[in-house]
């Protein structure tokens, strides 16, 4: 047999069998609350309410006596003591330490209580059954993050698999260390990102498939309002929407009603979502060119900063990739973007459409860092920033890869293909002996 023939060769099935692999390793690598606001992400997850918006929330005191420790030792390696090491027996050493008493505190949500269940529901599901069997919290806080791994990992193979181009991009955006640090953790991106995958899915089913369009339009809106929800400055993402709603729908008027219904609880949620004080007050239209001069100087100065980040800066953020891979790796990215895509159709109207948003969205995501992060009067630079921020918008660039058969440098792209995941292998060798 072929090898090219083997199924497990197929680019779908070759990312779910490495990246699993991989993200299992950082799941069990990586100490409890050594990814960013984990602290506060588990403490949602696991938390008594099953339904909430915002506010405060209550965790078994087993939990919160389990949190405060770990998060004492993460913040300790972070800030403290960099040569501090884990036991590497970590979780066999405290087993017995940790149990359910079943009595309920306030949850420590830090800087979080704005963001709803909706981020944490595959965690949150997963904890709450894992209660069911047993009353070891660490085992409870692994399983979490085990089923968010799962339910990430299987939107990524059937987006990869179903799509009819983009395929190797999207790949190599999901392949790269922080995605897969994400999908193995509490932290909401991970389901954001898999938001964004669905919303490329029915996308691309309804630009393809003409049968259940109205269908998969209300689905898309449903989907979309649940990423704004868990990210306000995703809000430009419901263009996509209105445009495939106006060009594919055949009962626009109800679809538009559907879609105006929906935007006006976005609003509604976004208008009462809790914030900081502002330090940077900013009146419109008057300050548009003084922001638009802010952001392009961050932009300008901290541009690669953004992008190493995005693409591995791990842990509490502090721990960046090797310079080389990331280049490896953003190369990886620009090939198979500016190679597959068709320049005749580089500015058709749904094209102008996904640029908008990934500069809509750029715009907003710093614009916001800026008005509540920053130090008041700071114009030189925005506070703030992380580079995951960015990973939905790039994820959704490949809708803005066009039909294209070009089958030039063949074995080239093979090989990436074939070596990209594991990257990971080398960035986990640094990250165990940072930790252990």
């Amino acid at each position: 047999m072929k090898i090219k023939q083997l199924k497990i060769f197929k680019i779908h099935n070759y990312y779910f069998l490495t990246c699993s692999i991989y993200i299992l390793l950082y799941i069990f690598i990586t100490p409890p609350f050594y990814v960013a606001d984990e602290y506060s992400h588990f403490q949602k997850s696991a938390s008594k309410e099953s339904f909430y918006l915002r506010g405060p929330l209550s965790v078994d005191n087993g939990i919160k006596k389990f949190s405060d420790h770990f998060e004492e030792l993460a913040f300790n390696k972070w800030k403290k003591n960099r040569e501090f090491k884990y036991s590497s027996n970590l979780i066999n050493d405290n087993k017995d330490n940790y149990k359910l008493e079943n009595s309920l505190t306030s949850a420590n949500l830090a800087g979080l209580s704005g963001y709803p269940f909706t981020g944490y529901f595959v965690s949150k599901i997963a904890i709450n059954i894992s209660k069911i069997f047993t009353n070891d919290v660490i085992k409870i806080f692994y399983l979490g993050r085990i089923a968010n791994f799962i339910f990430c990992i299987i939107i990524c193979w059937l987006v990869i698999k179903k799509i009819t181009w983009g395929k190797e991009y999207l790949y190599i955006i999901l392949s790269m260390p922080m995605t897969l640090t994400l999908f193995g953790s509490y932290n909401q991106d991970a389901i954001l990102f898999s938001f964004t995958l669905l919303i490329i899915f029915f996308i691309n089913k309804i630009q393809n498939q003409t049968d259940k369009v109205d269908i998969r339009l209300i689905i898309l809106q449903i989907i979309t309002l649940l990423l704004i929800m868990g990210k306000p400055t995703y809000l430009t993402f419901f263009l996509l929407p209105l445009f495939l709603i106006l060009n594919y729908s055949k009962y626009k008027t109800r679809q538009l009603l559907i879609f105006f219904l929906i935007i006006c609880l976005s609003l509604v949620f976004i208008k009462t979502y809790p914030t900081p004080a502002i330090s940077n007050s900013v009146n419109f239209p008057n300050d548009i060119i003084k922001i638009l001069v802010i952001i392009s100087n961050d932009i300008y100065v901290n541009l690669f900063k953004y992008v190493a980040l995005m693409i591995g800066g791990l842990g509490r953020i502090d721990l960046i990739v090797n310079y080389y891979l990331i280049i490896f790796i953003c190369l990886c990215i620009l090939y198979f973007y500016f190679f597959k895509i068709n320049y005749k159709d580089l500015f058709s109207k749904f094209n102008i459409i996904i640029f908008l948003i990934f500069v809509s969205t750029v715009c907003l995501t710093l614009l916001s860092q800026y008005m509540y992060f920053t130090n008041t009067g700071q114009t030189k630079f925005i506070s703030g920033v992380q580079g995951r921020y960015f990973i939905p918008i790039f994820l959704l660039l490949t809708l803005s890869i066009n039909k294209l058969n070009n089958n030039k440098f063949n074995y080239l792209k093979k090989t990436i293909i074939f070596i990209i995941p594991h990257i990971n292998f080398f960035v986990l060798y640094e990250y165990y002996n940072f930790f252990y």
